[in-house]
């Protein structure tokens, strides 16, 4: 069976959130900047509690296959969320994967 070329994924399986903490990791990475001030390090050691489909969601992009984007959605009450985390690979840029991920929340929020 051949994977589609761009897939966008609700992260509910433990491959899921593997590859969306991978794609994180790699953003934090990127950015060069201390995130311990916002408890970074719970929040990604605990990816499935902070983004559950009951308050959000985290959704992963892959690319024939291979996970290159990422975005958490977080629901603070009836009428307001945040988005975090959005990353997409630097090889993976210039396939509309930004749009997808943002768009995808913005259903989601909706």
């Amino acid at each position: 069976m051949t994977s589609k070329p761009i897939e966008i994924i609700a992260a509910t399986s433990q491959q899921h959130f593997a590859d969306a903490k991978g794609l994180i990791l790699e953003y934090v990475g990127w950015l060069n900047f201390d995130l311990s001030f916002q408890n970074f390090d719970q929040e990604i050691t605990s990816l499935p509690a902070m983004y559950n489909s009951n308050d959000g969601g985290l959704f992963i992009v892959y690319l024939k296959g291979a996970a290159v984007g990422v975005i958490g959605l977080r629901r603070f009450g009836e009428t307001e969320g945040e988005v975090k985390r959005m990353f997409v690979k630097e090889t993976a840029r210039g396939h509309g994967i930004g749009k997808l991920l943002l768009t995808t929340c913005i259903d989601v929020a909706k």
